[in-house]
């Protein structure tokens, strides 16, 4: 059993419901939920991706990033990108 879960991208095409690669995507994800940890990208306040391009911005892009922020302030923390700004999942706040 591995020691952690990674995905790989979903297919180009994922938009299309009829697709087979979109079908074939999400069933590796719910297959590989089960079979360790999640890995999720890690790091610091100082060096945060460019949230733009790396989140929902709210129209009709369904998908935002999910990271590990370490050096969070209270501590670390899991953050998503709302296409604005990094929030902390436990309460919204913009990572700082």
């Amino acid at each position: 059993m591995p020691n952690r879960v990674q995905f790989n991208p979903p297919p180009t095409n994922l938009g299309k419901v009829d697709s087979r690669p979109w079908y074939d995507w999400f069933n590796t994800i719910f297959a590989r939920l089960g079979e360790g940890p999640l890995l999720v990208q890690g790091y610091v306040v100082a060096s945060l991706p460019d949230v733009a391009i790396n989140g929902n911005t709210g129209s009709t892009d369904p998908f935002s990033s999910l990271i590990f922020v370490s050096d969070e302030t209270g501590g670390a923390t899991l953050a998503f990108s709302d296409g604005t700004n990094w929030r902390r999942v436990q309460d919204r706040a913009i990572v700082a």
